[in-house]
């Protein structure tokens, strides 16, 4: 990968102060386990903010009920068959949530970022920055985030054991009772969906 491209890696101190986000967030994802709300926490980190050696559970969602679709079948560009009995579900902060904004460009200029934090698929470098706000804010819920495959929508990895208290669910149901909103969401991402009504 040429220098130019790459992420900096984060230093050892924060790089300069700034306020935490809070909103109180109402936010869609799409998951397999029967508790939305179920922690995942891997070994080595999988996902963009991950803790690099599970150091910590994350939960990620969007604020937009059609990007969520975007962000998880946006590599692949297909929903298959296999993936009907997914569910959808709908999160709300109880409470405003502490969150580093990493969607605002300013925060991003003072930790020496730019757009690419969410963007780049440097996972290992996006895991080690996303492991020391969570070491330099211990009182951040989360990270908030611009998505890499819809553009301008609000994504949010939450650190789940911070605000699991929080959060309560709404229910949408298995994505095979909710063709009409796949569909949607297909057409405005240019999905592929491979299943039948």
């Amino acid at each position: 990968m040429l220098g130019s491209d790459r992420l900096p890696d984060p230093p050892k101190r924060l790089p300069a102060p700034f306020e935490l986000a809070e909103e109180e967030i109402s936010a869609w994802r799409l998951h397999w386990e029967e508790d939305p709300l179920e922690a995942r926490r891997y070994p080595t980190g999988r996902y963009r903010f991950d803790a690099p050696s599970g150091e910590y559970a994350t939960l990620y969602c969007s604020a937009d009920r059609l990007a969520v679709f975007a962000e998880v079948y946006g590599d692949v560009r297909v929903i298959e068959a296999n993936q009907r009995t997914r569910w959808l579900s709908r999160l709300f902060s109880q409470d405003p949530l502490r969150l580093v904004p990493l969607d605002d460009p300013g925060v991003q200029k003072r930790l020496g970022l730019d757009g690419r934090i969410g963007m780049s698929k440097q996972y290992p470098v996006t895991q080690r920055w996303a492991l020391s706000l969570f070491r330099w804010f211990p009182e951040a819920d989360g990270i908030r985030y611009l998505s890499r495959h819809a553009g301008e929508a609000r994504n949010y990895c939450l650190f789940l054991e911070r605000c699991a208290g929080k959060l309560r669910v709404e229910e949408h149901g298995e994505i095979s009772i909710l063709r009409d909103v796949v569909l949607l969401a297909a057409d405005r991402y240019h999905l592929e969906v491979h299943w039948n009504s």
